[in-house]
């Protein structure tokens, strides 16, 4: 039974080092800083526009900082 449990928590460990590196690489994608933490990522668009649709989910959170400009297509 107790070689059952650590081979749990041993299982639950290299999944949360998983997910640790996978957040690092994205928060480092995004242009972030993994050594230095922020609640703020800020993210500019490759091209102006107009958001249609904003996709969010759990905790996460979009705050637009200014107005955008739009695209006339």
């Amino acid at each position: 039974m107790a070689e059952k449990d650590l081979q749990i928590a041993q299982n639950a460990e290299e999944k949360a080092r998983v997910d640790v590196t996978t957040s690092e690489q994205r928060v480092r994608v995004l242009g972030g800083d993994p050594l230095r933490p922020s609640a703020l990522l800020e993210l500019r668009a490759p091209v102006s526009g107009t958001i249609v649709e904003q996709n969010v989910a759990g905790f996460e959170g979009v705050k637009a900082s200014t107005t955008l400009p739009t695209c006339s297509r």
